[in-house]
C-alpha cells in the first residue's frame, strides 16, 4: 500500500524524578547565645563549627548547645530554633550610617547586626583606607568580633559607589552575600561628592538585648516556626521537661502527621511509677507522633570535666540519628549495637538496669 500513511511514535518519560531525602534531620528548639530567632528555615547544621559559628558555643546558663553538639556529634542534623520570649524579646542592635567626607556628611550606606542579641554588641565595623593604595576609588572594609576572633570579616579593596539612586549601586553585594554577621543596605547617594565612606576608628554595634524571662509558652510558640520545613523526622525541646510543652509537642506532631515529638520526662522524677504519672496523667497524650524518654544522663563537662546531670534527648537524637543513616528509620533506637551512649558515667535515675 505505497499511499499508506506513516505514523511515528515519540515517547517521552516526564515522570519527575523522586531524590532520596536526607536522613537524621531533626527539628529542636532552645537557648543559644546567638543566631537567628525563631528561622529554623534557614539553616541545617551538620556539624559542630558550623552550630558554633552560627549560634555560639557552649552556655553556662543552657544545656542546650551542650545537648546539641552531642546529637552532632552522633551524626544528627538540626534544623535550631533559637526560642524567643514574650516577656523580654530579643533585640536587634541599631543600625550605623556609614557616611562620607563631604563638608556635610552623606550617607552612603547602612550597616546592622543579622540577627537579634546581646552578642551582636560584641562586633565593631571599621572603615580602613584601601589594601590596594587607589583610595579615591576603593576602600577596605573590617568587622570584628571582641570574643571571638574566628569570626572577623575582611573585605578589601570594595569600589567606591556611583552618583545615583540606592536601586542603581552594586558595589557592595559581594559583600552583602558573604557577611555571616551583618546586613549592608544601599543608601541614596545622588546628593554626595565624595563617593568614598570616610575612614575611621572601629565603631562597635549597640542595643542589641537577648530574650529574658523564657517560660514554656515561649517553647511551645516557637514550634508554629517549623511548618515551613518538611525535611525532618523528629521535633525535640531537648532541656525541658514542663508537661505543657511535651503535650503541645505531641498535638503539634500528630496535626503535622509527618513527625514525631520525643518528649523528656523530668530528671527530678525518681520513680518509674513518677514517669508513668507524667507520662499518662499530666501530659496524656498516646499517640503514635510522640516517644517518651527519661533517665537523664550523668556525663563531665567538656571543659571543667566537672561531673553534670543532663537531659538524654542530646543522646537520643544522635542514637536516632546513626540508627536511621545505618540501619533505616524504621529500626529500634534500642540495644548495645546501636543504642549505647559511650562517654557518660552513667544514668542519673536507674529504674533497674545495670547501666547506672
Amino acid at each position: 500500500m505505497p499511499n499508506s500513511a506513516k505514523v511515528q511514535f515519540n515517547i517521552k518519560n516526564f515522570t519527575p524524578g523522586v531524590s532520596t531525602p536526607s536522613s537524621g534531620i531533626f527539628y529542636v528548639i532552645g537557648i543559644t547565645q546567638r543566631g537567628p530567632v525563631n528561622r529554623p528555615d534557614l539553616f541545617v547544621i551538620n556539624s559542630w563549627p558550623q552550630f558554633e559559628r552560627i549560634f555560639g558555643g557552649l552556655m553556662e546558663t543552657s544545656d542546650f548547645p551542650l545537648l546539641c553538639q552531642r546529637a552532632i556529634t552522633r551524626g544528627a542534623q538540626l534544623r535550631v530554633c533559637r526560642v524567643n520570649a514574650v516577656s523580654t524579646a530579643a533585640v536587634k542592635a541599631a543600625a550605623k550610617n556609614i557616611q562620607n567626607a563631604d563638608g556635610s556628611p552623606k550617607t552612603l550606606f547602612t550597616v546592622r547586626p543579622k540577627y537579634e542579641g546581646a552578642n551582636y554588641n560584641q562586633i565593631s565595623i571599621q572603615i580602613i583606607a584601601a589594601t590596594n593604595g587607589d583610595t579615591a576609588n576603593y576602600f577596605d572594609i573590617a568587622v570584628t568580633h571582641a570574643l571571638e576572633p574566628a569570626l572577623n570579616e575582611y573585605y578589601a579593596n570594595v569600589y567606591k559607589f556611583v552618583q545615583g539612586t540606592a536601586s542603581v549601586q552594586t558595589n557592595l553585594d559581594e559583600v552583602k552575600s558573604m557577611s555571616q554577621l551583618l546586613d549592608f543596605t544601599y543608601a541614596d547617594c545622588s546628593a554626595a561628592t565624595l563617593l568614598i565612606p570616610a575612614t575611621g576608628s572601629a565603631s562597635a554595634f549597640t542595643g542589641g538585648v537577648d530574650p529574658a524571662g523564657i517560660v514554656a509558652s515561649d517553647y511551645v510558640a516557637s514550634m508554629q516556626y517549623f511548618n515551613g520545613v518538611d525535611d525532618g523526622l523528629i521535633m525535640a525541646v531537648p532541656e525541658i521537661d514542663a508537661s505543657t510543652v511535651n503535650a503541645a509537642g505531641g498535638n503539634y506532631a500528630a496535626t503535622r502527621g509527618d513527625i514525631v515529638f520525643f518528649a523528656h520526662l523530668p530528671n527530678a522524677t525518681t520513680t518509674a511509677s513518677g514517669l508513668k504519672t507524667e507520662r499518662i496523667t499530666n501530659i496524656a497524650i498516646n499517640s503514635k507522633h510522640i516517644a517518651y524518654f527519661g533517665g537523664g544522663i550523668r556525663i563531665r563537662k567538656p571543659v571543667t570535666l566537672v561531673e553534670k546531670s543532663i537531659s538524654e534527648m542530646g543522646d537520643v537524637l544522635g542514637i536516632a540519628a546513626y540508627v536511621h543513616q545505618n540501619y533505616g528509620e524504621w529500626f529500634s533506637l534500642s540495644g548495645q549495637s546501636k543504642g549505647s551512649v559511650m562517654d557518660a558515667l552513667g544514668v542519673v535515675n536507674n529504674f533497674g538496669t545495670p547501666g547506672g
